[in-house]
């Protein structure tokens, strides 16, 4: 039961590390995509077409994710074999070697998590007007179509239920955080309708504190995009709280089963009629 405890424990954590990772590159992806419209609309006004554009923004974030994923698959082997030699005097045994599915499936998860919640954002630019020259109040992200949503989600979902090597675990916390982004949503758009309706009219404007002026009427004009960002960051921090929640669940959970007189010698391999 410790060990079965132990490798859910280590199944969750790795499904709370790719739904992290989804939330960080969409948010950065979407970042990056608002500090390069001006350059897209100057590129667009030296007559760069659409096609160029898109094309060089995805080469770019191709050889990104090339880069991020190698790092991160060879920061994974150092990291295995650390903890070898740190457990050398512990093991008789010699391990296996470490195979080249476990790098193979690390590459996968990053250039799924690029493409779904990455190049969606980054891909607008090419869209970006060259009338953002003269009117910088156009040519904006807007928000992904319903279509690009709904596949990155699958591709997300199917990426859950490969990390969580367990059906029923990965299904769980597919409809989990499903339904906890869904509640985030319905609770960030009630927020931003209030804020709207709040907003200091013409008359209290003058009244009012300068900076709250400005900032609920950037929030209220964007609504969208305020949602998306309320519940990724919501998201992200859930996964955060569960990650730390089911560590001390574990381990108390180690104390409540293991008596205080546990033997620390065991004899293995011995059969019921022995």
């Amino acid at each position: 039961q410790t060990l079965d405890r132990a490798r859910k424990f280590l199944n969750l954590v790795a499904l709370l590390a790719a739904l992290l990772a989804a939330v960080a590159v969409g948010i950065a992806a979407r970042d990056f995509a608002n500090r390069h419209l001006d350059d897209c609309a100057m590129l667009r006004v030296l007559g760069a077409s659409q096609r160029t554009i898109a094309l060089a923004y995805l080469a770019e974030f191709t050889l990104i994710g090339i880069a991020a994923s190698l790092a991160g698959v060879a920061l994974g082997y150092v990291v295995h074999h650390l903890f070898v030699l740190l457990l050398s005097g512990l093991l008789d045994v010699a391990l296996p070697a470490p195979s080249a599915w476990p790098a193979a499936f690390g590459v996968g998860v990053g250039f799924t998590l690029l493409i779904g919640f990455g190049l969606p954002p980054v891909l607008q630019l090419a869209s970006v007007p060259p009338l953002r020259v003269i009117r910088r109040d156009v040519g904006t992200p807007k928000a992904a179509s319903l279509a690009v949503l709904l596949a990155g989600g699958a591709g997300f979902a199917a990426l859950l239920l490969g990390t969580s090597s367990d059906v029923k675990l990965g299904l769980i916390a597919v409809g989990g955080f499903a339904g906890a982004v869904a509640a985030f949503a319905v609770l960030s758009w009630i927020a931003v309708h209030v804020l709207r309706r709040a907003m200091p009219s013409a008359s209290t404007a003058a009244r009012a504190p300068r900076w709250l002026v400005l900032a609920t009427r950037q929030v209220a004009a964007r609504p969208a995009f305020a949602v998306l960002q309320v519940s990724s960051l919501a998201v992200g921090l859930l996964a955060l709280m569960l990650l730390v929640l089911l560590r001390t669940d574990l381990i108390d959970s180690w104390r409540r089963v293991t008596p205080p007189d546990a033997p620390d010698r065991f004899v293995i391999n011995v059969q019921p009629d022995q």
